[in-house]
């Protein structure tokens, strides 16, 4: 069994960048083990973050390369503590999960440091936690018939090496965000250099990173020659907000109304998804029922790439599309699963299958 105890003080840093970040962060989590459970169980209990990345609304990577920087970080913020690192990061609005490409992470980290904690929040108060071993012998039993004919069994020791991981139960308390005047400076000063990134000229669909891979959502670092900028309604405010549609919210759209996302009577991410779950909604009954059904979702679903692909510059494949497509649709499932009906959800799982056509 293994716990983690969120303390307030760590509970107000992750709350102070959920206010000041409207994307996904991701950075150390220095924690320390409190407790043995049993044998080879745990309770530990966080330390501090130190913050590395501010992504886009849904990805965010960081590397391990300033470690000595972040060792005296620590030793000087907290004197005497024995620290271990793992990490943390945000899926945002995308609900805290532990998705294909965070196992990955927690198996290749848990390689180099031995002993890994990962752990997954998100901007509403959820947690999702593991802890990852490295397993350096593996004790195998085999059988072999004895001399005066019974069966003997005998251990053998192997010195493979693998990853097993653990599930992490969480405990946090309930506080008011105020964060030390170092943490303050140490997230103005990640901001300042997201800040002073080059401007994207056009999309480019990079390669996978730690944590997923770049989308199309709001950023001032894309321009409209890269993708289209849209203007919203004014919402309570006096002047109207920009905000980019990613292409796979296009192509979601389009592939369920016939059109281009009208985004002029859009305020916020929330009504895009509303009427994403909408257009679940409108695929022709008839065709749930064919046995090529899923056949003629999948073509229809290309078709609607194309089209949209015709509208957005960038060196964007169908195959880099889609990928995005079933993010999105992953993301709507993980978020909205309760507020769906058998259709809705049988129409999901078809086009999650026709991403991977």
């Amino acid at each position: 069994m293994y716990k983690l105890i969120i303390t307030k003080e760590v509970q107000n840093e992750i709350d102070y960048l959920h206010n000041k970040i409207k994307g996904e962060w991701s950075g150390i989590l220095a924690y320390t083990p409190k407790t043995l459970i049993g044998k080879d169980g745990y309770v530990f209990e966080t330390v501090g973050i130190y913050l590395k990345d501010i992504g886009s609304s849904v990805s965010t990577e960081f590397n391990y390369k300033d470690i000595t920087k972040i060792n005296t970080y620590f030793q000087k913020e907290f004197p005497g503590i024995p620290v271990l690192f793992g990490s943390i990061h945000t899926h945002h609005t995308m609900g805290a999960f532990i998705s294909g490409t965070d196992s990955a992470e927690i198996e290749k980290n848990t390689q180099v440091f031995n002993n890994y904690l990962f752990l997954v929040v998100d901007a509403i108060g959820g947690y999702e936690a593991r802890f990852g071993r490295k397993v350096i012998s593996l004790t195998k039993t085999v059988d072999f018939i004895g001399l005066d004919g019974k069966k003997v069994t005998q251990e053998i020791n192997s010195e493979e090496k693998s990853v097993k991981v653990f599930n992490v139960t969480i405990e946090t308390p309930h506080l008011e965000i105020t964060v030390s005047k170092t943490f303050e400076k140490l997230y103005e000063k990640v901001k300042k250099e997201k800040e002073k990134r080059v401007v994207q000229k056009s999309v480019i669909w990079g390669a996978p990173n730690s944590f997923g891979y770049e989308d199309f959502y709001g950023g001032s670092e894309i321009t409209n020659n890269g993708s289209r900028m849209y203007k919203t309604k004014t919402s309570n405010t006096s002047s109207n907000r920009s905000m980019y549609i990613s292409v796979a919210e296009n192509v979601l759209y389009n592939f369920f109304y016939g059109h281009p996302l009208e985004v002029e009577e859009i305020d916020t991410q929330y009504d895009i998804d509303e009427a994403l779950l909408d257009g679940l909604s409108f695929v022709d009954e008839d065709i749930l029922h064919l046995k090529n059904g899923g056949k003629i979702i999948a073509e229809s679903l290309e078709d609607s790439v194309e089209t949209v692909l015709t509208t957005f510059q960038g060196n964007m494949t169908v195959a880099n599309v889609l990928f995005q497509v079933e993010r999105t649709l992953n993301r709507l499932e993980q978020l909205y699963d309760n507020q769906m009906d058998r259709g809705q959800k049988r129409v999901l799982k078809l086009l999650l299958k026709a991403c991977k056509k």
